[in-house]
């Protein structure tokens, strides 16, 4: 479950401070780092996500975790390991 601190100081970021000078992203990045969200959902580390995933570089780790990264990762993680755990225990199946 999201921090109430972590929720408020994400609440209170500045994205565009991330563009560095850059145009936003297209539709279609977006779209793939969405899709690289999805995927890693209830199944992998943050640091799969950015580094396996993404194809981010090791020096890109604090930049992603201060734009709420790893947040959005456990959230996604708690959200989509617990359904899957609700549907094996649904079926009957045991770990």
């Amino acid at each position: 479950m999201i921090k109430e601190e972590d929720y408020k100081r994400l609440g209170k970021m500045n994205p565009e401070k991330f563009l560095q000078g850059q145009p936003k992203p297209t539709p279609e990045q977006i779209a793939f780092v969405f899709a690289c969200i999805m995927k890693n959902a209830g199944r992998g580390s943050f640091r799969v996500l950015i580094y396996d995933l993404l194809g981010c570089n090791y020096k890109d780790y604090v930049l992603l975790l201060e734009a709420g990264g790893q947040t959005i990762n456990n959230v996604m993680f708690e959200a989509f390991y617990k359904e899957d755990k609700e549907i094996i225990e649904d079926s009957g199946c045991q770990n």
